[in-house]
């Protein structure tokens, strides 16, 4: 079903393309074939991972070099989502082959495959002392799994649509979940019991992601993004407006100050989380925005696109403009 959407989405963003001023340029990391559905840094931001829809692939980017390392291969349909445990040993990829895969960074290799889910596995997140890693399956379900033995501890059932995204909170007592079904629901890690459901958007929920302080972000569908605060036991919501279409995806920064979206209308933007307000308009992809991700510091923002491209962007801070960093394309080796 997302694909189409993707092919839908991006048609559109052809004439909904925001103007950005000249000083947003970036670093072009060329080698996928085609749409870069998940991007995620190392947790000391010298790698960068980005998984592929077309050619089932990860590939791993020296940040500071704009190269590629390594290709990780195993999947045998579209690569949707990576996460990279807290201590940087574990990478795990999850596809449309219905697996996740948990890949040895300093090996360069394949640990183990996850078998469980019955759909395709769409999302998955770290707990953050590395111990469990979540996915969410167009099953409908979230499994939560034991990263020592690669053993399934256990599912949580409660959406009545696809789970798109999945998130753990920084003390890692409950974890979100953003679901086809329009709804977002909180989940004791405890017990696997849901919590609450939060409900404000009125079509399909793609990401959720944790901030400090007891803020979640969450966005969809309906092309906006929603902040709701623990503070408020997540009733009061504060809505981003801005995208002109989809939103794919919504990640913090390191220090929770700033949220960064991805969009079919074509751009990444950049949000104060404190004010609510928009900061930052990154435009560069010829097509749909379909992953995000902060690297450690604020030095690099990454985003993937429907284009197959890589984009780093360098420097964000003082307000969150992003210094001009050379019109450099990087091609991985044939």
């Amino acid at each position: 079903m997302r694909e189409l959407l993707i092919t839908y989405a991006f048609c559109f963003a052809a004439v909904c393309c925001v103007h950005v001023q000249p000083e947003y340029t970036s670093t072009i990391l060329k080698g996928h074939l085609a749409g870069v559905d998940a991007v995620v840094f190392t947790p000391d931001g010298k790698i960068l991972a980005s998984g592929c829809m077309a050619d089932h692939s990860v590939k791993l980017w020296s940040v500071d070099q704009g190269s590629e390392i390594s290709t990780f291969r195993g999947h045998l349909d579209d690569v949707l989502s990576l996460a990279i445990s807290a201590d940087g040993k574990l990478l795990a990829s999850a596809s449309h082959d219905k697996t996740i895969k948990l890949w040895n960074l300093s090996e360069r290799r394949l640990w183990t495959t996850l078998y469980g889910h019955s759909g395709p596995v769409r999302s998955l997140s770290f707990s953050q002392d590395g111990r469990m890693l979540a996915s969410g399956s167009d099953d409908k379900t979230i499994k939560l799994w034991e990263t020592a033995t690669a053993q399934l501890r256990m599912t949580l059932v409660g959406h009545s649509k696809e789970v798109f995204g999945v998130a753990f909170d920084p003390d890692g007592t409950q974890l979100a979940s953003a679901s086809g079904d329009s709804t977002v629901k909180l989940w004791s890690i405890a017990t696997g019991k849901e919590r609450r459901t939060l409900l404000g958007h009125f079509k399909a929920v793609y990401s959720v992601a944790f901030g400090r302080n007891g803020i979640l972000a969450s966005a969809g569908h309906d092309k906006t993004i929603k902040l709701w605060s623990s503070a408020h036991e997540y009733k009061n919501t504060i809505a981003l407006n801005g995208h002109t279409n989809i939103v794919w995806q919504v990640a913090f920064n390191c220090e929770g100050t700033i949220l960064g979206s991805c969009s079919a209308d074509g751009t990444a933007r950049l949000w104060d989380v404190s004010s609510g307000l928009e900061q930052s308009v990154l435009a560069g992809h010829d097509r749909s925005v379909l992953s995000i991700a902060f690297g450690n510091g604020k030095k690099f923002l990454a985003t993937g696109g429907f284009d197959g491209d890589v984009r780093l962007w360098q420097n964000l801070g003082g307000g969150c403009n992003v210094q001009a960093f050379s019109a450099t394309i990087c091609r991985s080796p044939k």
